[in-house]
């Protein structure tokens, strides 16, 4: 699986925001994970995460998923463990 985390805070502050994504995903999802900004969001990507109350976005085949804190380790579990109960299915 594709992800991209959208951050316009800044290159350094989205590499974090992929990190804990990658740390909630260890032994439950192989996904590879990119971050940057919204200009930047490749067409592959599966699913797009970006902040509740920044610039929304809209992708053609993408699930996209807003959290309210992009360094958020819990919210990232709970979009991982709906992940793996969708693929499950």
């Amino acid at each position: 699986m594709n992800v991209y985390i959208v951050c316009p805070c800044g290159f350094v502050t989205s590499a974090m925001a992929a990190k804990l994504f990658a740390e909630a995903c260890s032994g439950k999802l192989s996904c590879v994970i990119h971050h940057g900004t919204y200009r930047d969001i490749p067409k592959d990507a599966d699913l797009i995460i970006y902040q509740i109350g920044t610039e929304s976005i809209d992708h053609p085949t993408a699930h996209v998923r807003s959290v309210r804190h992009i360094l958020s380790l819990e919210e990232y579990r709970l979009i991982v463990e709906e992940w793996v109960k969708r693929y499950e299915a």
